[in-house]
């Protein structure tokens, strides 16, 4: 039997990018250019933090998107960090790691995508 051949630090990490990719283009459509995921937090980049009226992370996109500086944002249920539910606006596309407190997304055309930023 013929063992495969090895894959290189370069190529692996080009097929990683296409999977955090797919993540993010196979998570729900909130609107164009908005994907949400859900249980899903992007740790770091936060330029500012938004206390949001309900635990809507429709409303965490759409600060985001009204934001030309923001390039991805986490929704913090409530009870965890504060009372009520926060938005977390990010100046960059932060690594996503699986987490119950959160509901995340990245701008379409943000670094993740290589596409230019679309505005809905």
């Amino acid at each position: 039997m013929r063992r495969p051949a090895p894959v290189s630090a370069r190529t692996r990490g080009a097929l990683l990018a296409g999977l955090a990719l797919t993540a993010v283009l196979t998570g729900s459509a909130l609107g164009a250019g908005l994907f949400q995921e859900s249980n899903v937090e992007r740790w770091g980049a936060t330029y500012r933090t938004v206390a949001l009226a309900s635990a809507d992370a429709g409303l965490c996109a759409q600060t985001c998107s009204a934001d030309p500086a923001c390039q991805a944002w986490t929704m913090v249920r409530p009870g965890i960090k504060a009372p009520q539910a926060l938005c977390e606006l990010k100046a960059a596309v932060p690594k996503a790691g699986s987490s119950p407190c959160c509901v995340s997304g990245v701008m379409t055309g943000s670094e993740s995508t290589g596409a230019p930023r679309t505005r809905p």
